[in-house]
């Protein structure tokens, strides 16, 4: 059996396929940011004044990366840190106007690639798909318990 052969390393293929397809639209589309860049953007839309460490644990990465992001988001002129009133030593995201408009621009670009990807799946087999991952992610959740 080819390690890619596995459930992990086709989950691991198929992450790794449709990150470089999302990066090849982007940069067709002149969007300056990367896809991981973009992940942080739509979770500081969706959860204004997010904490740099909910935003790291929301999208998976580690403190460190999320900082790096949020270094080169920042000096972009994309999204905005502010001291925590509460707690000076925590900052709070926010998006700029410029951050806004990005997440504007690549929401519909985000819906076609993902329609483009499944395009070969029946809606069933969509439902079916997001089910069983959903319930593998949460047994592997309880797992690392």
């Amino acid at each position: 059996m080819k390690p890619y052969d596995t459930f992990g390393g086709l989950i691991a293929k198929t992450k790794w396929y449709s990150n470089n397809y999302i990066k090849k639209v982007f940069i067709e589309n002149n969007i300056e940011i990367t896809h991981e860049q973009w992940v942080l953007i739509v979770i500081t839309k969706r959860s204004p004044g997010i904490t740099q460490t909910e935003l790291a644990k929301s999208a998976q990465k580690d403190k460190a990366a999320v900082t790096r992001m949020l270094d080169i988001l920042s000096k972009g002129g994309y999204l905005i840190r502010k001291n925590d009133k509460n707690d000076r030593r925590t900052y709070r995201i926010f998006l700029t106007e410029k951050g806004e408009k990005i997440f504007e621009k690549t929401v519909p670009i985000s819906s076609i690639v993902e329609n483009r990807m499944l395009q070969n799946l029946s809606e069933n087999e969509i439902k079916m798909m997001k089910d069983c991952l959903t319930r593998i992610c949460a047994t592997s959740r309880e797992l690392l318990e």
